[in-house]
């Protein structure tokens, strides 16, 4: 059995990839026109 992919097949490129992390981000309630925090990715002190 092959293994499944998290995205849907139309995502075929690098471009269609963005359009969809896009999309959803939108869906999510995600404001996609600032940058992320770069604190969003920092390790927890506790690490």
């Amino acid at each position: 059995m092959p293994a499944r992919s998290p995205l849907p097949a139309e995502v075929k490129s690098y471009l269609d990839l963005q359009r969809h992390v896009k999309a959803r981000a939108a869906a999510a309630g995600i404001d996609t026109s600032k940058p992320i925090d770069k604190n969003l990715f920092a390790k927890s002190k506790a690490n």
